[in-house]
């Protein structure tokens, strides 16, 4: 048979649309019968074939390509979620942390000023204070007691070589002081304003009970003092410690201890006595005329 060139072009020119299979079936049956008695145009078919072939294993290619490139940038960014998470439980575990040991704190704190407020306002009651200081440069170190007594409105404190008479007047809203110092041999007596040493037993306790930010710097621990067990309250600062040890079961303060290295080692321990005070501790009554007729009266009145 003839070849004719006019179909051989026309087939050639329906070839890829005939590889993509969007020719109708009557073209479809043409190109066929073509392609079997033409060999030149069954090569440019077949070459046609395998252009497609290889642009579709390059997309195919490119695609996995494309794929694992999206596969590792999921990994990484599932890697980054999963530190992220861990990340804020993290945040979360310590913002609770630090809110119950502050709530701890804070607790025992107010159930202290609770208990010192109500030893303070039961207006009967004796503190024996002591106190051990090593100044550690020096190699320094001295002992002092200090003996607190109250009985309705009246207080005697005795310090080394001085004794404090202090009686509250409330009608007057004045406080009487008489200073009795043993080693000058004197006697001074002043008035001074209601408010004046009124509170000395609170200031003297809540100086060691500062406890700010919601406990943050702080530290709690339990342990016992002359097997009462207690709180123990730490601040720690660069070079030292502050510890306020707290019973367990009054929730009074037993005992502070100062410490900073290479400079001074400072413990106060406090002895509690409730209700063993009586007016005869703390009056000063006729006292001059005996016990200190041979002192020098000093009057220092001071209405402020």
């Amino acid at each position: 048979m003839k070849k004719n060139n006019n179909d051989c072009d026309i087939v050639q020119d329906l070839s890829s649309l005939y590889a993509d299979k969007l020719v109708n079936d009557t073209t479809k049956k043409f190109i066929e019968n073509h392609l079997s008695t033409c060999e030149n145009c069954k090569n440019y078919y077949n070459n046609i074939c395998s252009d497609i072939f290889n642009n579709f294993k390059k997309i195919d290619d490119s695609d996995k390509i494309e794929l694992n490139h999206l596969n590792k940038f999921n990994k990484i960014f599932n890697f980054i979620k999963l530190i992220l998470v861990i990340i804020v439980l993290f945040i979360l575990f310590v913002i609770v942390f630090i809110l119950i040991k502050a709530y701890h704190i804070n607790n025992i704190v107010n159930n202290t000023y609770s208990s010192i407020f109500n030893l303070s306002e039961s207006n009967n009651y004796k503190i024996t204070k002591t106190i051990n200081y090593k100044y550690i440069p020096d190699n320094l170190n001295t002992k002092e007691e200090y003996v607190y007594y109250c009985y309705e409105n009246k207080y005697k404190i005795e310090k080394p070589d001085k004794i404090d008479y202090i009686e509250i007047n409330d009608s007057e809203n004045t406080t009487n002081i008489i200073t009795v110092n043993n080693k000058s041999k004197t006697l001074e007596e002043e008035i001074v304003d209601y408010s004046y040493r009124k509170d000395f037993l609170l200031d003297d306790f809540y100086s060691f009970l500062t406890i700010s930010n919601f406990g943050i710097g702080f530290c709690v621990k339990e342990d016992s003092i002359n097997n009462e067990k207690c709180y123990i309250l730490r601040k720690k600062y660069q070079n030292g410690y502050v510890d306020t040890y707290i019973s367990k079961d009054d929730y009074m303060i037993l005992r502070t201890v100062e410490s900073f290295e290479n400079y001074y080692y400072k413990e106060t321990n406090y002895l509690i006595e409730k209700n063993i005070v009586n007016n005869k501790n703390v009056d000063f009554s006729n006292k001059d005329q005996t016990e200190y007729k041979n002192y020098v009266k000093i009057n220092s009145n001071k209405n402020n």
